[in-house]
């Protein structure tokens, strides 16, 4: 499985292309075939899971859900309308479309994060707007999160 961590500063190219970085392209698994799925994340951040993740993770409790129930209909019907996928190019980057970096508020340069299981991507102001939000809730996060 693929797996990410640390943190990169980029710049998105004119046609929505951005490097993802070395580090991140060798921890890619193989059954991820070089693509990923890019989706808008919580905090106005860009989610990018690779294939084999978003497969094994996003798509498997997506195909259970319902097409009759009215609120998991529109949960994927907006979710899929939202999302992209994009394959590494030869020069190790992926194409973000503009409708996802206007969500991000991306328009120049990107912050790219590893998440463990995907990459997060973000407006690098917007992020250190978010750190900061989520300081005065610091403490009870991780009392959530620790064993």
């Amino acid at each position: 499985m693929s797996f990410f961590i640390g943190e990169f500063e980029y710049t998105i190219d004119n046609k929505g292309r951005v490097n993802i970085p070395a580090k991140f392209r060798k921890n890619l698994s193989p059954e991820a075939r070089e693509t990923f799925i890019i989706m808008q994340g919580k905090g106005g951040c860009l989610d990018v899971y690779p294939l084999d993740v978003f497969q094994q993770k996003i798509f498997s409790k997506i195909d259970q859900m319902s097409h009759s129930d009215d609120a998991e209909r529109y949960y994927v019907s907006v979710t899929g309308a939202n999302s992209s996928d994009s394959q590494l190019d030869s020069q190790g980057r992926i194409a973000i479309s503009q409708k996802l970096l206007n969500y991000a508020g991306i328009t120049k340069d990107i912050l790219i994060i590893g998440a463990f299981n995907r990459v997060e991507m973000w407006n690098p102001e917007r992020r250190a707007a978010y750190l900061e939000n989520m300081k005065n809730a610091d403490g009870e996060i991780n009392k959530e999160l620790l064993p």
